[in-house]
Protein backbone atom coordinates (compact mmCIF):
# COMPACT_ATOMS: atom_id res chain seq x y z
CA UNK A 1 0.00 0.00 0.00
CA UNK A 2 1.04 3.33 -1.19
CA UNK A 3 1.57 6.04 1.63
CA UNK A 4 0.12 9.48 1.26
CA UNK A 5 3.10 11.54 2.92
CA UNK A 6 2.09 13.74 5.17
CA UNK A 7 5.47 16.16 5.50
CA UNK A 8 7.01 17.45 8.79
CA UNK A 9 9.93 19.72 8.46
CA UNK A 10 13.01 18.37 10.83
CA UNK A 11 15.35 20.97 10.07
CA UNK A 12 16.65 24.11 7.71
CA UNK A 13 19.94 24.85 6.61
CA UNK A 14 21.14 28.60 5.29
CA UNK A 15 24.26 26.99 2.73
CA UNK A 16 24.56 31.19 2.39
CA UNK A 17 25.16 32.91 -1.01
CA UNK A 18 25.32 30.58 -3.65
CA UNK A 19 25.06 32.16 -6.76
CA UNK A 20 25.97 35.63 -7.69
CA UNK A 21 24.55 39.13 -9.24
CA UNK A 22 26.01 40.17 -12.39
CA UNK A 23 24.65 43.76 -11.35
CA UNK A 24 26.69 43.48 -7.96
CA UNK A 25 23.43 43.40 -5.58
CA UNK A 26 22.48 40.22 -3.28
CA UNK A 27 21.40 37.12 -4.03
CA UNK A 28 19.14 34.79 -1.89
CA UNK A 29 20.09 32.25 0.37
CA UNK A 30 19.97 28.66 -0.64
CA UNK A 31 18.20 27.02 2.32
CA UNK A 32 17.65 23.16 2.23
CA UNK A 33 15.24 21.55 4.23
CA UNK A 34 14.97 18.16 5.73
CA UNK A 35 11.20 16.54 5.94
CA UNK A 36 9.78 13.01 7.24
CA UNK A 37 6.48 12.30 6.34
CA UNK A 38 4.84 11.25 10.25
CA UNK A 39 2.93 8.43 8.71
CA UNK A 40 5.82 6.16 7.22
CA UNK A 41 8.93 7.66 8.08
CA UNK A 42 10.48 8.22 4.80
CA UNK A 43 12.90 11.61 4.41
CA UNK A 44 12.93 13.96 1.84
CA UNK A 45 15.15 17.41 0.33
CA UNK A 46 14.31 19.93 -0.94
CA UNK A 47 16.46 23.01 -1.59
CA UNK A 48 14.95 27.08 -2.43
CA UNK A 49 16.83 29.95 -3.24
CA UNK A 50 19.56 30.98 -5.37
CA UNK A 51 22.07 28.11 -6.32
CA UNK A 52 24.48 28.42 -9.27
CA UNK A 53 24.91 25.13 -10.28
CA UNK A 54 23.41 21.75 -9.70
CA UNK A 55 22.12 21.09 -6.14
CA UNK A 56 21.86 17.34 -6.52
CA UNK A 57 24.80 17.09 -3.76
CA UNK A 58 23.68 19.43 -1.69
CA UNK A 59 20.05 17.74 -1.62
CA UNK A 60 21.45 13.61 -1.13
CA UNK A 61 19.76 12.10 1.99
CA UNK A 62 22.80 11.68 4.18
CA UNK A 63 23.53 9.29 7.60
CA UNK A 64 23.62 12.32 9.39
CA UNK A 65 20.04 13.40 7.94
CA UNK A 66 19.06 9.86 9.14
CA UNK A 67 19.74 10.35 12.47
CA UNK A 68 18.86 14.17 12.79
CA UNK A 69 15.21 12.56 12.14
CA UNK A 70 15.54 9.76 14.84
CA UNK A 71 16.55 12.03 17.34
CA UNK A 72 13.35 14.48 16.12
Amino acid sequence: MECSHVWELIYEEDCGEMDYSSYGGPTEHYIVSLYRCCLCGALKKEGHGDLNGDPAELLEITDEDRYLAKTK
